[in-house]
């Protein structure tokens, strides 16, 4: 291999780093990492050192699981760190029935963002220890309260947008990747921050927003979506621009 297709070689395994975490059929959470082989080599050093330690103080006290068990505990112990660190973000979402009788029956929300269902009782202990939003949910799937440690109006007002727009707010998109919340009328012309000027949009479309002069426009329908810069007010719906 000649030295400019190596570095090109090289240059393409760093580009197309990836690390995803998603809920896994088993209901554990699945950490996914790619690395260029340099970084990847030093992971999986330190990760194989910290698993034989591991490994062996329990061998010591005289009891053992799987390997893997162990390799699992010390991600998690190099990701978290072994102080204490600040409580995580979580948000649980639950029926109203489900909560007060402690057990979900068959139909019954109870799942956490992120990872998916949860017992009930996982869910209850989460509440002791952890940065929580508690969306309650009533037997038609609506929210009917939303709670927080914090009681701030911003923190809940951004779990009801959060909430409100589970994917990209202009008409036609249903991105859901890099989500920004955005005022649908901006600051600087007179919009407030509240549940009717607010939305989420897309990494792609609120890039067009804030930095390509693009605007939201209002549809008949009381959608919303973004027209540029020399559109008419109330223009028929556009096609989303092309994205590639």
């Amino acid at each position: 291999m000649r030295a400019s297709d190596d570095a090109a070689h090289a240059c393409r395994l760093h580009e197309t780093r990836s690390g995803r975490s998603y809920p896994g059929l088993s209901g554990h959470m699945v950490l996914h990492g790619e690395f260029a082989p340099d970084v990847g080599a030093r992971v999986h050093s330190v990760l194989e050192q910290k698993t034989d330690e591991l490994y062996r103080a329990v061998r010591q006290a005289g009891t053992t699981e799987l390997r893997a068990a162990y390799g699992a505990d010390a991600l998690a112990l190099l990701i978290l760190g072994e102080t204490p660190v600040p409580a995580p973000d979580v948000r649980v979402h639950l029926d109203a029935a489900a909560l007060e009788r402690g057990d979900a029956l068959p139909g019954e929300r109870c799942h956490v963002d992120g990872v998916g269902p949860v017992p009930v009782a996982v869910a209850k202990a989460m509440l002791q220890d952890a940065k929580v939003t508690v969306l309650r949910h009533d037997d038609t799937g609506d929210i009917t309260s939303v709670s927080s440690p914090t009681r701030t109006i911003p923190a809940r007002l951004r779990r009801w947008v959060e909430e409100a727009y589970p994917a990209c707010g202009r008409v036609g998109c249903d991105s859901r990747f890099r989500l920004e919340i955005d005022h649908i009328e901006p600051l600087a012309t007179g919009g407030r921050t509240e549940k009717t000027n607010l939305w989420r949009l897309c990494g792609h479309d609120h890039h067009l927003k804030t930095h390509r002069r693009w605007r939201a426009i209002t549809l008949p329908d009381g959608t919303h979506d973004l027209a540029a810069p020399d559109t008419p007010d109330r223009p028929d719906t556009p096609d989303p621009p092309d994205r590639e």
